[in-house]
């Protein structure tokens, strides 16, 4: 299955080390990963380059210019440099809910507020708090990450390993987490998720129509990667309606329970089965072996639950994405006990 692009912002406070042992920890990768970045412009002047890593950074260097000239998000230092790393991914990321109910557990951070997730750079500590959790009777997963946002503490870098993504994975990153660093809420993770969802999505689309055109051979294998992930949120919505459904019955745990691994092994049988049915590419092929609980299905839900909403400004607004992002960058100026999304709803 995909990696996601799930905004570790949790792992933003630099400013926090000493605070907690977490945060001096991963604060210590992310200064180092900062400090270690090279510039993108003045990599591209050595004529020794690869071919591969000049049309990667040449590509991120245009991505990031539409994002700001295009769709209008905050301009920043971000994504200006580049840094090469050892691994296929950046952070481990560690969530956990009830086992019959979609209640997650709250990590809270200083200045941030509370996240319903957690992020490591070395895999041996989220395993170990996987392991904790798990001991407290929590479902809990673990999901490789391949980008997050620093909020403007630091100047984001693009990873080596990011050559890997498609033209379309590639631009959805950069715009999601460039959007997370125009506007954050805090204490609102399922919105501000949701927002840097669609924008970094619908984001990467104008970005690759506009470069490549709507007929070329990019900006189609892009439409059939974002059919294929939308396939994959309408799914997994269903799924988690449909144990909702049953969290809510006047039944004995333990019923529940049986009934949700029943659930969750029917709906793993049908994608893996029927997969040509549901996807166009392979992008979900590890549904199968993928260990799906009601943390795995609520992170996912904090990015799609409310996607509608931002579907409906964007038709309102003539299909037009910078407008959207116009109106969003309103919440920057959201006074105290104003409801952001009652705000978003209003023309």
């Amino acid at each position: 299955m995909k990696r996601t692009r799930l905004a570790g912002v949790i792992l933003t406070a630099g400013i926090a080390l000493l605070f907690n042992c977490y945060l001096a920890k991963q604060g210590y990768y992310v200064t180092k990963y900062s400090c270690s970045a090279h510039p993108i412009a003045k990599t591209l002047r050595d004529t020794s380059l690869s071919a591969e890593r000049r049309q990667f950074l040449t590509r991120t260097l245009a991505i990031r210019k539409f994002a700001f000239d295009s769709i209008g998000l905050t301009r920043n230092g971000n994504y200006s440099t580049w840094v090469k790393i050892d691994k296929h991914y950046l952070v481990d990321v560690v969530a956990a809910s009830a086992p019959d109910t979609f209640a997650p557990y709250i990590w809270h951070f200083p200045f941030f507020g509370g996240f319903p997730y957690k992020g490591y750079f070395v895999r041996k500590d989220a395993l170990a708090e996987v392991a904790r959790l798990r001991r407290k009777g929590f479902d809990a997963t673990m999901s490789p990450v391949n980008a997050f946002s620093t909020l403007g503490f630091f100047s984001d870098p693009v990873y080596s390993f990011m050559a890997e993504c498609t033209p379309y994975e590639l631009a959805a990153l950069i715009i999601h987490e460039e959007t997370h660093a125009t506007v954050y809420l805090k204490n609102r993770t399922a919105l501000n998720e949701e927002m840097a969802e669609f924008v970094g999505e619908t984001g990467a689309l104008w970005f690759l129509r506009s470069t490549y055109g709507d007929t070329s051979t990019v900006y189609r294998e892009a439409l059939l990667e974002k059919a294929d992930d939308a396939v994959w949120d309408r799914e997994l919505g269903g799924l988690y309606d449909s144990l909702e459904a049953v969290y809510k019955r006047n039944i004995p745990r333990e019923e529940k329970l049986a009934k949700k691994d029943e659930m969750i092994g029917f709906f793993k049988r049908k994608l893996t089965d029927h997969y040509a049915d549901y996807f166009r590419s392979d992008r979900f092929t590890g549904i199968g072996k993928a260990n799906i609980n009601n943390a795995f299905i609520a992170v996912r839900m904090n990015y799609y639950s409310d996607h509608a909403l931002f579907e409906e400004i964007y038709k309102r607004r003539n299909n037009d994405l910078a407008a959207v992002v116009k109106k969003i960058k309103r919440l920057k100026k959201l006074k105290r006990g104003e409801d952001p999304v009652e705000i978003l709803r209003k023309d």
